[in-house]
């Protein structure tokens, strides 16, 4: 019978995480940062990404058991023959340009975050924010007074990842090359949104006096296969 690890009894559980660098080089492109194992009462968890569908399984051992447990099925799951590869990552795919607003969502906030001056050596990013309270989605100059504005810079250039914070919201983030870097869903693939998440909409809009993050076309997500909802979903 499959068994599901769920996402607030993993965090509750880890004692030890383990982020592989599986490349020399700085940066976060894939499979440069992943999860590859976690520590748990009496034994220890891995994780391992199918490197042909993207799907996701845990293998267990405790007590001198082994389980293996399909955490996440992508589309292509049941035709593929799968080649598993040790780790797994919650970045977004494909990564972010220089300009390009990432939508965010916690509870009835909604925000946008445009990151510019992207560098992978050091690792560093600026990046100019907005957020409202309100339920609503614009962030239009003749709004002005309705949302809060600001800008900010990744703190140290020595951190391979960083949390961008602004308002009630925290994106990791992570370069991949000068002018592009990608950003992380709140859980792992397969993860439900928990209390507290921030959920992220990648987009390749850059104007953000035409964006509104209410418009239905805009899908919020907590993780990779998160069916995800509206930014008017509670």
């Amino acid at each position: 019978m499959e068994q599901r690890v769920e996402s607030g009894e993993r965090r509750a559980a880890f004692i030890v995480l383990v982020m592989a660098l599986m490349l020399a080089a700085p940066g976060c492109s894939k499979p440069r940062v992943r999860l590859v194992s976690a520590g748990i009462p009496g034994g220890m968890i891995s994780y391992y990404t199918c490197s042909l569908c993207g799907s996701v399984k845990t293998v267990t051992k405790s007590g001198g058991r082994r389980s293996e447990t399909i955490t996440y099925k992508s589309p292509g799951y049941a035709a593929c023959p799968h080649i598993w590869k040790v780790g797994v990552s919650r970045f977004a795919e494909p990564p972010i340009t220089d300009g390009r607003i990432v939508l965010v969502k916690r509870g009835r906030a909604l925000g946008a975050l445009i990151l510019r001056n992207q560098k992978l050596q050091p690792a560093h990013t600026d990046f100019v924010w907005y957020y409202r309270n309100d339920g609503k989605g614009t962030f239009r100059k003749r709004d002005v007074g309705l949302f809060r504005t600001g800008s900010g810079s990744s703190r140290s250039k020595a951190r391979l990842m960083e949390q961008l914070k602004f308002g009630p919201f925290s994106v990791v983030w992570c370069s991949t090359e000068d002018g592009k870097g990608m950003v992380a869903y709140a859980e792992l693939p397969g993860g439900a949104m928990t209390t507290g998440d921030t959920l992220i909409c990648p987009t390749t809009e850059t104007d953000i006096e035409k964006i509104d993050a209410t418009d239905p076309k805009w899908v919020y997500r907590a993780s990779v296969g998160d069916p995800g909802r509206s930014g008017t979903a509670p």
